[in-house]
């Protein structure tokens, strides 16, 4: 069978898909994270909690695509904008982790209470990701920037409900 280099090329990325130790959580470091919110309680530990959170719910999405991507009936499609959302996800997991480490050196007394754009933006940045390669993903990052001022004000807002829901 001659394959092109690019059908051995997604050959290759499916079966490492399959078999990567990508798709299994980094447990042992949520739980450390975990156990940190549960026991500080001399700063704020917001945007840790939403960055462990954000996490869980990139899992749950890339899981999804995984595997909409090898259904073999071929009715799930996975679309561009649905890929642009996870490396969007995947920069704020970056700068909300990326926020600790002034407070992890010992050069702030407090970590940070919020998370903004600009810091996913930077994030981006930082992986390399350059607005003059990919513009979309900082078009949507810019109309999310009119609704909220960070990523996690809206999930900071859903637990509120939840919690004081009656």
């Amino acid at each position: 069978m001659n394959l092109s280099v690019s059908a051995r090329a997604k050959h290759s990325l499916l079966a490492w898909l399959r078999t990567a130790s990508w798709n299994r959580l980094p447990s042992e470091t949520l739980k450390s994270l975990a156990d940190f919110i549960e026991y500080t309680d001399t700063t704020s530990v917001e945007v840790i909690e939403s960055t462990v959170a954000w996490i869980q719910i990139l899992d749950a999405r890339m899981r999804s695509i995984v595997q909409d991507n090898n259904d073999p009936s071929g009715t799930h499609v996975v679309v561009r904008a649905g890929i642009e959302g996870r490396i969007i996800d995947a920069a704020t997991i970056y700068a909300g982790a990326a926020s600790a480490f002034d407070y992890a050196r010992r050069r702030r007394a407090d970590l940070p209470a919020t998370l903004l754009w600009d810091a996913v933006l930077g994030a981006l940045r930082n992986m390399r990701i350059w607005d003059h390669e990919y513009p979309r993903l900082y078009q949507i990052i810019e109309g999310r920037q009119s609704n909220s001022s960070g990523p996690f004000e809206r999930l900071a807002r859903d637990e509120w409900v939840a919690k004081n829901d009656l």
